[in-house]
């Protein structure tokens, strides 16, 4: 086999298996952290999630294993653990009595900007850092703490 085993990940992010074709013993139809059921294909477009890379039957050690991608290679449509945690990075943006709805939707906005490099990156940091300092300290680190597991190392950096 050359190519992407499909990966199998839980509908909350946690990868159960990397590799689903070359270890199905491996597979578990529900996540053993969580619970929630498992998937192994974009719900929109029936692509396989991309697992472990294999080259002649032998897998790249450069694939990182335990990291669940955030959004379809084949649609660019976001899983269901990244819905999820912009879903909970708006409902902490709720909390923010200093922000406008116009300053809700546009953090939100940031994410995918937030998530990887882009354009727009260094801009979404500065404008995130200042909609979460507005918040009260208990929720601008629930924002944060949200963040984190969405935003691309060096996001955290220019953020911490």
């Amino acid at each position: 086999m050359t190519g992407y085993d499909a990966a199998q990940i839980c509908t909350n992010g946690h990868t159960i298996n990397r590799s689903t074709r070359m270890m199905p013993n491996l597979n578990k139809d529900h996540c053993t952290k969580c619970g929630q059921a498992t998937v192994t294909a974009c719900a929109a477009c029936a692509a396989p999630i991309q697992g472990a890379y294999y080259s002649d039957g032998r897998t790249s050690l450069s694939t990182k294993l335990s990291i669940a991608p955030a959004y379809c290679h084949a649609c660019g449509k976001p899983y269901p653990w990244t819905a999820l945690a912009i879903q909970a990075l708006s409902d902490l943006l709720e909390c923010v009595a200093g922000l406008s709805a116009d300053e809700r939707r546009q953090a939100i906005a940031f994410v995918p900007d937030l998530q990887s490099e882009t354009p727009r990156t260094h801009f979404a940091v500065v404008k995130w850092k200042l909609l979460v300092g507005k918040a009260k300290a208990e929720i601008a680190a629930g924002l944060q703490k949200a963040l984190i597991d969405l935003a691309v190392d060096s996001v955290k950096k220019l953020l911490w």
